[in-house]
Protein backbone atom coordinates (compact mmCIF):
# COMPACT_ATOMS: atom_id res chain seq x y z
CA UNK A 1 0.00 0.00 0.00
CA UNK A 2 1.48 3.30 -1.43
CA UNK A 3 2.32 5.91 1.55
CA UNK A 4 0.48 9.53 1.71
CA UNK A 5 1.99 11.55 -0.56
CA UNK A 6 3.57 14.17 2.22
CA UNK A 7 5.18 11.14 3.64
CA UNK A 8 6.85 9.76 0.32
CA UNK A 9 10.69 10.21 -0.26
CA UNK A 10 10.81 10.60 -3.43
CA UNK A 11 8.81 13.14 -4.56
CA UNK A 12 7.80 13.28 -8.38
CA UNK A 13 8.25 17.00 -8.93
CA UNK A 14 7.49 19.06 -12.29
CA UNK A 15 9.84 18.14 -15.16
CA UNK A 16 11.27 21.06 -16.30
CA UNK A 17 9.91 21.74 -19.84
CA UNK A 18 12.30 22.06 -23.09
CA UNK A 19 13.22 25.12 -24.31
CA UNK A 20 12.44 24.93 -27.93
CA UNK A 21 15.15 26.96 -29.87
CA UNK A 22 14.05 28.37 -33.26
CA UNK A 23 17.03 28.48 -36.14
CA UNK A 24 15.46 31.74 -37.65
CA UNK A 25 15.62 33.66 -34.42
CA UNK A 26 18.74 35.66 -35.02
CA UNK A 27 19.53 38.25 -32.42
CA UNK A 28 22.66 41.31 -33.44
CA UNK A 29 25.33 40.82 -31.77
CA UNK A 30 26.75 43.26 -29.11
CA UNK A 31 29.41 45.23 -29.21
CA UNK A 32 32.83 42.86 -28.00
CA UNK A 33 34.20 44.47 -24.75
CA UNK A 34 37.64 45.30 -24.60
CA UNK A 35 40.42 42.68 -23.80
CA UNK A 36 41.83 43.43 -20.51
CA UNK A 37 45.09 43.42 -21.53
CA UNK A 38 44.06 46.36 -23.89
CA UNK A 39 45.18 44.24 -27.30
CA UNK A 40 42.91 44.06 -30.24
CA UNK A 41 40.89 40.98 -31.13
CA UNK A 42 41.96 38.73 -33.03
CA UNK A 43 39.96 38.49 -36.78
CA UNK A 44 39.30 34.74 -35.78
CA UNK A 45 37.52 35.87 -32.05
CA UNK A 46 35.88 38.47 -33.65
CA UNK A 47 34.07 36.11 -36.45
CA UNK A 48 33.22 33.63 -33.69
CA UNK A 49 31.65 36.34 -31.53
CA UNK A 50 29.32 37.10 -34.55
CA UNK A 51 28.57 33.27 -34.83
CA UNK A 52 27.53 32.84 -30.78
CA UNK A 53 25.61 35.66 -31.14
CA UNK A 54 24.15 34.71 -34.36
CA UNK A 55 23.39 30.67 -32.93
CA UNK A 56 19.83 29.60 -32.25
CA UNK A 57 21.07 29.99 -29.06
CA UNK A 58 21.68 33.65 -28.55
CA UNK A 59 18.38 34.50 -27.37
CA UNK A 60 18.66 33.12 -24.19
CA UNK A 61 21.66 35.26 -23.44
CA UNK A 62 21.10 38.07 -21.25
CA UNK A 63 23.36 40.69 -22.25
CA UNK A 64 24.02 42.52 -18.84
CA UNK A 65 24.66 39.03 -18.03
CA UNK A 66 26.13 36.91 -20.53
CA UNK A 67 28.61 39.64 -22.53
CA UNK A 68 31.48 39.22 -19.74
CA UNK A 69 31.42 35.96 -19.44
CA UNK A 70 31.45 35.19 -23.42
CA UNK A 71 34.20 37.66 -23.88
CA UNK A 72 36.35 35.71 -21.24
CA UNK A 73 35.68 32.81 -23.42
CA UNK A 74 36.87 34.08 -26.44
CA UNK A 75 39.59 35.57 -24.89
CA UNK A 76 40.55 32.02 -23.38
CA UNK A 77 39.97 30.55 -27.11
CA UNK A 78 42.33 33.89 -28.86
CA UNK A 79 44.78 33.15 -26.13
CA UNK A 80 45.12 29.14 -26.92
CA UNK A 81 45.81 30.33 -30.74
CA UNK A 82 47.61 33.62 -30.63
CA UNK A 83 51.37 33.68 -32.00
CA UNK A 84 54.24 34.59 -29.74
CA UNK A 85 52.33 32.67 -26.71
CA UNK A 86 53.99 30.00 -25.75
CA UNK A 87 52.19 27.53 -23.09
CA UNK A 88 53.43 24.35 -21.96
CA UNK A 89 51.62 21.40 -22.03
CA UNK A 90 49.90 21.90 -18.21
CA UNK A 91 48.79 25.14 -18.98
CA UNK A 92 47.38 24.05 -22.75
CA UNK A 93 45.74 21.61 -20.62
CA UNK A 94 44.37 23.78 -18.14
CA UNK A 95 43.48 26.24 -20.74
CA UNK A 96 41.23 23.44 -22.61
CA UNK A 97 39.41 22.79 -19.61
CA UNK A 98 38.38 26.21 -18.82
CA UNK A 99 37.02 26.64 -22.37
CA UNK A 100 35.65 23.44 -22.00
CA UNK A 101 33.52 24.54 -19.00
CA UNK A 102 32.41 27.85 -20.37
CA UNK A 103 31.49 26.44 -23.30
CA UNK A 104 29.20 23.89 -21.48
CA UNK A 105 27.99 27.19 -19.02
CA UNK A 106 26.95 28.85 -22.20
CA UNK A 107 25.72 25.96 -24.33
CA UNK A 108 27.72 25.64 -27.01
CA UNK A 109 28.40 22.14 -27.08
CA UNK A 110 25.48 19.03 -27.87
CA UNK A 111 25.82 17.79 -24.60
CA UNK A 112 25.38 21.25 -22.81
CA UNK A 113 22.58 21.96 -24.78
CA UNK A 114 21.42 18.79 -23.96
CA UNK A 115 21.32 19.55 -20.17
CA UNK A 116 19.77 22.80 -20.57
CA UNK A 117 16.72 20.62 -22.23
CA UNK A 118 17.57 22.79 -25.43
CA UNK A 119 15.93 21.18 -28.49
CA UNK A 120 16.31 22.81 -31.89
CA UNK A 121 13.14 23.44 -33.74
CA UNK A 122 13.74 21.54 -37.18
CA UNK A 123 10.50 21.80 -39.57
CA UNK A 124 9.90 25.50 -38.77
CA UNK A 125 6.72 25.54 -38.02
CA UNK A 126 7.00 26.17 -33.84
CA UNK A 127 4.34 23.55 -33.37
CA UNK A 128 6.24 20.82 -31.40
CA UNK A 129 10.25 19.86 -30.81
CA UNK A 130 12.07 17.35 -32.80
CA UNK A 131 11.30 14.04 -32.29
CA UNK A 132 14.04 11.67 -31.42
CA UNK A 133 14.40 8.07 -32.88
CA UNK A 134 13.53 5.89 -30.43
CA UNK A 135 16.26 2.93 -29.61
CA UNK A 136 15.93 -0.32 -31.48
CA UNK A 137 14.70 -2.60 -28.40
CA UNK A 138 14.43 -5.49 -30.42
CA UNK A 139 18.18 -5.41 -31.19
CA UNK A 140 18.82 -5.26 -27.37
CA UNK A 141 15.79 -7.20 -25.79
CA UNK A 142 14.84 -10.51 -27.37
CA UNK A 143 14.65 -14.32 -26.34
CA UNK A 144 17.16 -16.71 -27.39
CA UNK A 145 17.43 -20.72 -27.69
CA UNK A 146 19.50 -22.66 -25.37
CA UNK A 147 20.28 -21.51 -21.76
CA UNK A 148 19.63 -23.46 -18.47
CA UNK A 149 16.97 -26.13 -18.81
CA UNK A 150 16.56 -25.74 -22.69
Amino acid sequence: MPKPAGQRRRRNKDVPVPVVLDPGAKRKAPAMPGRPDGRAWLKLSREWWARVWGSPIAPLYVDAADVDGLARLAELREDAVREGVELTLANKLRLAAEVRLLEDRYGLSPSARLRMRAELRLDGTGDEAPVVAAVDEERFLRAIDGGKGA
